[in-house]
């Protein structure tokens, strides 16, 4: 109990950090930039401790490029990191409304902002702000990507996959020659590289650090590139898929994405200097109003597809339950949406089934709903067998609303 207690007001410290209203440089001061920052400069120390041992610097011109590229790629890598950071997703401006009269009939209307919420943006509660064209809210920049910074986060990324994998490469090497050391000192030709037992594990750690920094860039890289090119967000991305199947499902004809102008266009806009994010271009014969109608479906089909359970066990809220919900510690979601503490006897409506999370909210006696929605264990809520009849209650009353 203390041990998952103590883990709890850890996270939530630095939630709490990230939740701060900072200037620029205050973003900084969250788990997600100090995370990068002290994985770029591990990375960079080990680089450089090699390096000395197996191709010097100074005493090679090939030693010498070799530091230099890796430094160019680092140096790349950090300043696009500050600017992604610094700079901002771009905010809709305060009491924003659309330039034409139709458009008040399908914009959705933002109190906290005070304004009509811009094609494409949505509100982040992280921020505190309509951000214009969100991708997604990122932990490691400490800020929302949109449209202001897109482009600057995607070129970061570039940097960090090129300045991570020459340090895996290097990594490899000089963790190959370590281990065969013997073999080097009496057949080789090559410099010997000779490491303590605590710098050869520290080495294996950093090798690994820099292979997995390498995949995820590779993966994250390659998702911003192929928005680019169709001109869609990792939100949108989520709204496309679910409208196909959707859409299939119910007989309709295939959606048409109002805003991939073809991949010339595309990256023209992305880089368009002048362009404020606010009022997007569409294809011919399209509106924005056909993207909004789409994601209002989909959330109507959610919405029907819920079901109310009673809470059988206490839920403290905390990120990661070790004592208390072992296995559902053991795979958290993978995203910044809220824990629900619970209460038993409390009622929930779920929305989002897991194998071991549900997402949902409260329910007053009177069946409304209270608070904020957000994530709380599987566990705490029902046991398999209520699980099963939740099912077969939920689809007898489909199959009564479709008779």
């Amino acid at each position: 109990m203390i041990v998952n207690n103590t883990v709890s007001n850890m996270i939530k410290v630095f939630s709490r950090l990230s939740d701060m209203k900072l200037p620029p440089i205050g973003r900084l001061l969250s788990w997600g930039p100090l995370t990068i920052l002290s994985i770029m400069s591990f990375l960079t120390y080990m680089v450089f401790y090699f390096a000395e041992m197996w191709w010097v610097p100074t005493e090679s011109v090939g030693g010498m490029i070799h530091i230099s590229v890796y430094c160019l790629m680092t140096a790349g890598s950090l300043y696009w990191f500050f600017t992604a950071s610094f700079t901002g997703p771009g905010c809709v401006p305060k009491g924003w409304t659309p330039p034409n009269d139709a458009a008040f009939d399908y914009l959705s209307y933002c109190n906290t902002c005070k304004a009509y919420k811009a094609p494409r943006s949505l509100h982040c509660k992280k921020c505190g702000f309509c951000v214009k064209k969100l991708d997604h809210h990122c932990p490691w920049i400490n800020i929302c990507v949109g449209h202001d910074n897109h482009l600057y986060f995607a070129i970061f990324l570039m940097f960090t996959l090129l300045g991570c994998f020459q340090a895996a490469i290097v990594l490899t090497i000089c963790l190959y020659h370590a281990i065969n050391r013997n073999w080097y000192i009496h057949e080789g030709q090559e410099p010997v590289i000779n490491l303590s037992s605590s710098s050869l594990m520290l080495a294996m750690f950093a090798t690994g650090l820099a292979i997995g920094a390498v995949v995820a860039a590779v993966f994250l890289l390659h998702g911003q590139i192929t928005g680019f090119i169709k001109n869609y967000t990792e939100v949108e991305g989520w709204v496309l898929q679910k409208a196909k199947y959707r859409r299939r499902a119910a007989g309709l004809p295939a959606f048409v994405y109002p805003y991939d102008l073809g991949w010339r266009e595309n990256i023209k806009l992305l880089l368009a200097k002048d362009f404020d994010g606010l009022w997007w271009p569409v294809r011919k014969g399209c509106s924005p109003k056909e993207m909004m109608d789409e994601q209002k479906a989909q959330k109507q089909d959610r919405e029907n597809r819920h079901f109310v359970c009673n809470v059988s066990d206490e839920y403290n809220g905390s990120c990661v339950p070790v004592t208390t919900y072992t296995r559902a510690s053991l795979t958290p979601p993978l995203n910044l949406a809220p824990r629900i503490p619970l209460c038993v006897g409390e009622t929930v409506r779920v929305f989002i089934d897991g194998p071991q999370w549900l997402f949902g909210v409260k329910l007053t006696a009177d069946g409304k709903e209270s608070g904020r929605r957000g994530y709380f264990p599987r566990a705490a809520v029902y046991t398999d067998a209520d699980l099963d009849e939740a099912q077969i209650n939920t689809t007898n009353t489909h199959k009564t609303k479709a008779a």
